[in-house]
């Protein structure tokens, strides 16, 4: 009821006590009566409830209902490496079903993230919008040059895959065999392959985009080869070229390291190498899956590095750090 009484009333300020009830029905109703009085003083609170599973639906319709209004707030929350994962992966889908050109702009402002999977949620919301409405997408945003960025990370992962794991490109590999770092960094370049088709359908036209993109992963030889073809008539040649190197499967392996070191301007020559740029990532589940690696193997040459990891930031992280130098500590002493 508190929602339909309109603003300014005293009786709103009850929504303060009812946003922090036990009972999560009663949440939800405030939550929703929040996005209809659209006060900006209850809007810190609505934001915080994105990180609670079951009342996600619920403030993100309420936030919906604000707008523009709570689009400020949205972005530095977004952007605030204080708030919590749960709460900032869940923004970029409100400000996508916002809509509005300042949703836009904060989407593209908030690009440039450190974790990838947060990297990944902004550039779906921003797909979302050139869906919804080509004329939404901000101008002045240099996409890219973002497409450059999530390049030169594709070939750098590719680079730390072939020297962590010589044998991860095998046809015939027994099942089983494949580490847990390596699948992690298979993974990685899933990731790090999805984000730059999206940057390209920024870019190009879409459904071209998307159509390279089925091809490309589809396995099929005559596939791939039509959907290189479509990216070859529809990229300028520089970005085509960088692209096929990743890409073509006709390209051995020994050139994709080659024009990737070119393009990286470094190497990585060796397992203890990769592991030790994966301690030193901003990705935490990479960096924690190297520490496994490194404890589990005795890599006491890491010893140095391991101790040097940031690992308070994250449970998993500083669980699985106190595990790997523990086991170091035991083979330095041995």
């Amino acid at each position: 009821m508190l929602g339909l009484i309109p603003p300014p009333s005293e009786l709103h300020a009850e929504l303060f006590t009812l946003l922090r009830d036990e009972n999560p029905e009663v949440v939800e109703q405030a939550l929703l009566s929040a996005g209809k009085i659209q006060g900006r003083e209850f809007l810190p609170q609505v934001v915080d409830k994105l990180g609670q599973r079951r009342l996600r639906g619920a403030a993100r319709a309420a936030l919906t209902q604000y707008g523009q209004r709570a689009v400020g707030t949205l972005q530095d929350y977004l952007n605030d490496d204080t708030v919590p994962m749960s709460v900032r992966g869940a923004i970029p889908a409100v400000l996508a079903g916002i809509a509005t050109p300042g949703a836009a702009v904060a989407l593209g402002n908030s690009f440039i993230q450190s974790d990838p999977a947060l990297r990944f949620a902004v550039l779906k919301a921003l797909n979302k919008l050139r869906s919804r409405d080509p004329a939404l997408l901000p101008t002045g945003i240099d996409f890219a040059d973002m497409l450059n960025s999530e390049l030169m990370g594709y070939y750098r992962s590719f680079q730390i895959l072939a020297a962590f794991d010589p044998e991860a490109w095998a046809l015939l590999r027994p099942p089983g065999t494949e580490s847990l770092l390596s699948r992690a960094l298979r993974e990685r370049m899933d990731y790090e392959f999805e984000r730059i088709f999206r940057l390209l359908a920024l870019l190009y036209p879409p459904r071209d985009v998307y159509n390279a993109c089925v091809g490309i992963t589809s396995g099929r030889p005559q596939l791939q080869a039509n959907a290189l073809e479509v990216l070859e008539h529809l990229l300028p040649p520089e970005l085509y070229r960088r692209l096929s190197y990743g890409l073509d499967p006709e390209i051995s392996l020994e050139e994709k390291l080659s024009y990737a070191e070119r393009l990286c301007r470094a190497g990585v020559r060796s397992r203890v190498e990769a592991l030790r740029v994966l301690l030193h990532s901003k990705d935490r589940w990479l960096c924690a899956c190297a520490l496994y690696t490194a404890g589990d193997e005795g890599l006491t040459e890491l010893n140095e590095d391991v101790r040097r990891v940031p690992h308070e930031i994250d449970p998993l992280l500083d669980e699985t750090w106190r595990w790997a130098s523990t086991r170091l500590a035991a083979g330095s002493d041995a």
